[in-house]
């Protein structure tokens, strides 16, 4: 999808969030409703699919319509896709870079987030001649073998010098390993579970007994291989056609894991408590 292409799906995406109006965001993110028309958006063109379901759940997206003015929306946008560079390729950074122009109504300009020939490394320094010391035929004797190893150990010290210069100067143009995101929460632990789930594992508790309410945390149904994989092999679909993760005593706690789990970046998912039964 060329630059134009991108700029006109965020004019799209702008405009779907303009008619929704307040309700184009829950609990500080773009509403399900319209995270689920990004498909019909993309069309054919799949590749932004998921940098751009991250995208629309930031925090930082909803503040770009906050802003009343231009200049801090811009900033803010930067700062955005500096965050957002820590996870993606400079061309995947440029794309989303181009539809957020289109949803700020900003005109279509030339990409202006660094491509990846900006982050080559730069040409390796030649290392410097060796250096030759002549002898005086007056001084040749023991004295002068002394020079001589002198200075053949002063060039190599010099070449040793240079290689570590060398080495120094190419390590510097390597891009820096990608930081945790500034508004991201703890991503999966290095087991590949989500965080949530690790943090939660202690509140199963006793077996559920008869009579008692529990509150389930329920997720869409293309959730089902994730959770099964990053939270709980025994997570399963329920009769309501949803994902079920875990199934809590008391509401307040099933709506803080819900949450942590959807803030997770690590996965393109949303959770929400679901519908009380009585065991």
């Amino acid at each position: 999808m060329a630059n134009s292409a991108d700029h006109d799906l965020g004019q799209r995406l702008g405009q779907l969030i303009q008619q929704s109006g307040d309700s184009a965001f829950e609990a500080g993110v773009v509403s399900r409703r319209l995270q689920a028309q990004l498909q019909d958006l993309l069309g054919a063109d799949t590749a932004l699919l998921h940098p751009l379901r991250d995208l629309l759940q930031r925090p930082a997206f909803r503040q770009l319509f906050s802003l009343s003015s231009q200049g801090h929306a811009l900033n803010a946008r930067d700062a955005l896709l500096r965050d957002l560079a820590e996870l993606y390729s400079p061309a995947v950074v440029g794309r989303l870079d181009a539809v957020l122009q289109g949803c700020l109504n900003l005109p279509a300009t030339a990409a202006s987030w660094p491509t990846a020939s900006a982050f080559a490394a730069p040409a390796p320094m030649a290392a410097p001649p060796p250096t030759l010391v002549t002898i005086p035929s007056s001084q040749q004797g023991p004295s002068a073998i002394v020079i001589a190893l002198l200075a053949l150990l002063c060039g190599a010290l010099v070449m040793a010098l240079a290689g570590v210069l060398i080495t120094n100067r190419s390590g510097s143009g390597t891009a820096p390993a990608p930081a945790a995101p500034t508004e991201a929460p703890q991503a999966a632990t290095t087991a590949g579970q989500w965080q949530a789930c690790v943090d939660y594992a202690a509140n199963d508790g006793p077996p559920p007994q008869a009579g008692e309410t529990w509150w389930p945390v329920v997720g869409s149904a293309e959730a089902l291989q994730d959770a099964r994989l990053h939270c709980r092999s025994d997570a399963f679909t329920n009769a309501s056609g949803n994902t079920q993760v875990a199934s809590f005593r008391d509401r307040a706690t099933a709506a803080a894991f819900a949450q942590q789990l959807t803030s997770d970046q690590s996965h393109p998912h949303n959770f929400w408590v679901g519908d009380a039964t009585v065991r």
